[in-house]
Order: structure tokens, then C-alpha cells, then sequence
């Protein structure tokens, strides 16, 4: 394809998150570029193309690909289980024998100086696992932008931009690399080196988050207690086991790393309002949202857990995400 200023243009709004308006500013900074160098006019309409490519080369380079959708779900920092799988090798290798170790050796699990190595991926037999990987994990509704089709589940993993601030429960767009797990029904997406995230201003016009969950999620919306133990029993061993509670706010503790939510559901008698504790759920998030005990019809997305309190079972959650259709409750900065 012979390249040109306009086809440029386009491929670069096909491949990025950057507006008509910021890659003409591009454009005229390379002609002004050329202008001031002694360049035969006959090939300054070559050089401000090549000029202006140099500037967009590493995103249209890129193997990302660009998505549209909503992230409802913060998993937060883990481990994602490096120093498992690391000290995993290492115990099998400490308690094998010569020949056990030559053959791991062969199969890429560890190197000759006794170092763990990854086992699957591009960096299967060459990288050496380090103590910890620290990865975050979001949970979103999107899908390819070229495609433009109904949006499904997403998982994305970051490596690098852990602490990049992230707009959650609103129309956003962003980039990021398929992995081979994606399948029809769940993306799996890997960070790359331009993944970036940016609200989408034109879809947030019309946005109703209720409206978002009735369309794509009202599977997972739980409103009585009896719905939440059925769906963790159905689901225990499912790792896309999150869910979303509603209910109103009936108590709130603070931590310095921590906020517990107590949410009231819906009680099932009908009219009757609970004075036994019996529809409450303990939500646990990792963010201290503005959160206060007069709050009525709060949403929070997150993963069940059982527990036992004495010799009672109950069902908790973990939350990812919550949203207050009344009250602004965006997170507080964490304090000691």
C-alpha cells in the first residue's frame, strides 16, 4: 500500500487512542520541521510522511489492538503465583536425583546453575523466574473496536504500569495484546507497551451503569442472600466466580489498606426490613471508597468466599468495584 499523509492519519486512529487533532499537530510539526531544513521541494512531501511516521511508528508497529468497554473490577497486586511455580521447581529439584536433574535441565525447567526457569510462553526455557512478578488484574466488558461487536468478558493483566490509574464503570478505550486463551465467550488480554486507557467521551453521554448490568450482566446481579449461597455453591471451583451484590450500606470499617462494607440485600419476605442480620454480606475492598452507613442502593462487584463463624457458614465477598446510584463514592487516597 503506498503511503500517504491521510492513509497515515487513518491507520494511526485505527491502531491508537489519539484524536484527529492530535496527530495533525503531528503533521504540522513535521512540515515546520522540514520547512527549516534545506530540503529539495520535490521531496519535502517525503520527508514530513517519514517524519511524521517516526513519531507514530511504535504504535502502528505494535501488535496491540484496540478495545472499547467497561472495566468493572480491580483485582488488584498480586504474586499471580510466581513464587509458587518457582519454589515448586526448585523443591522437585533439591530432591531429585542426578539423572531427574539432567532431564529438567533438558526439558527447560532449570538452568545448570540451579535457577528456576518459566515453563510455557515465549520466555519458556530462556528466562529465569524471578522471586516475584507483581501483576494487577482488571475484569471488563469490551471488545475489538474493529469488530464492533456485543461486548463480552475480559480479563487484562498489567506487568509494567501496575499503578496506572485506571476509569473504572465508565465507557473507556484502551489498548492491549490477545493471548492465546481468549476464546468466543472470555478475552484474555495481556498489557503491552502503549496500553493506555481513555474515557470515551461520545458513549459516556448516554451511559446508565443500571442499564449496563441489565444488558450484559444481570446473570450475576444478586439482590437476596439465598441467591448468593446458591451461586457461590454452583460456582465454588470457578475462577470467574465474581458476582454483583446490591443492597443498602448498614455498616462501614475503615483500615489502612482495607474497607469492609456491610451491605443489607433485599429481603426475600418482601416489605419487611431485617433486624436480625440474616440479609447482610460482608464486602472486603482493597480501596477506601467514600462509603457511608446512610447509603441506599449500593452495587459491588467482587468474588465470593465461605466462611465459618461459629461452626456457621457464611458467604463473603471480595470486592473488585462499587457504585453508588445516589452518592458519589470515588476512592480516598490510603493513609497510614
Amino acid at each position: 500500500m503506498e503511503m500517504s499523509l491521510d492513509k497515515l492519519k487513518q491507520l494511526v486512529l485505527e491502531k491508537s487512542l489519539l484524536k484527529e487533532q492530535d496527530i495533525e499537530k503531528v503533521i504540522s510539526s513535521a512540515k515546520e520541521w522540514v520547512e527549516q531544513r534545506n530540503i529539495p521541494k520535490e521531496k519535502q512531501n517525503e520527508y514530513v510522511l517519514r517524519r511524521a511516521y517516526a513519531s507514530f511508528k511504535k504504535r502502528l508497529l505494535s501488535p496491540a489492538v484496540k478495545f472499547k468497554g467497561v472495566v468493572i473490577g480491580d483485582m488488584g497486586i498480586t504474586d499471580y503465583g510466581t513464587s509458587r511455580k518457582r519454589n515448586e521447581i526448585l523443591q522437585k529439584y533439591e530432591t531429585a536425583d542426578e539423572e531427574q536433574r539432567k532431564k529438567m535441565i533438558e526439558r527447560g525447567e532449570i538452568n545448570e546453575k540451579g535457577q528456576p526457569l518459566y515453563t510455557d510462553g515465549f520466555r519458556k526455557g530462556q528466562e529465569i523466574i524471578p522471586e516475584e512478578v507483581r501483576t494487577r488484574t482488571l475484569i471488563l466488558f469490551c471488545m475489538e473496536t474493529k469488530q464492533n461487536k456485543n461486548l463480552r468478558l475480559g480479563y487484562l493483566r498489567l506487568f509494567n504500569n501496575i499503578d496506572m490509574e485506571i476509569p473504572m464503570l465508565k465507557p473507556v478505550e484502551f489498548l492491549a495484546l490477545k493471548t492465546d486463551r481468549t476464546t468466543e465467550q472470555v478475552y484474555y488480554l495481556n498489557e503491552s507497551d502503549i496500553t493506555e486507557f481513555e474515557i470515551d467521551k461520545d458513549a459516556m453521554k448516554d451511559f446508565d451503569f443500571e442499564k449496563f448490568i441489565e444488558k450484559y450482566i444481570s446473570d450475576k446481579l444478586i439482590i437476596y442472600k439465598s441467591q448468593l449461597k446458591k451461586f457461590h455453591a454452583e460456582n465454588a471451583d470457578n475462577f470467574d466466580r465474581f458476582c454483583i451484590v446490591k443492597g443498602d450500606v448498614v455498616r462501614v470499617r475503615k483500615t489502612a489498606t482495607s474497607l469492609l462494607v456491610v451491605l443489607n440485600l433485599q429481603p426475600e419476605s418482601g416489605t419487611d426490613l431485617d433486624t436480625t442480620g440474616e440479609d447482610t454480606v460482608d464486602c472486603w475492598l482493597n480501596k477506601p471508597y467514600n462509603v457511608d452507613e446512610m447509603m441506599m442502593d449500593v452495587y459491588i462487584i467482587g468474588r465470593t468466599n465461605e466462611v465459618v463463624r461459629e461452626d456457621k457458614t457464611d458467604i463473603t465477598i471480595t470486592g473488585y468495584a462499587l457504585y453508588s446510584v445516589y452518592d458519589a463514592v470515588e476512592p480516598e487516597p490510603i493513609t497510614e
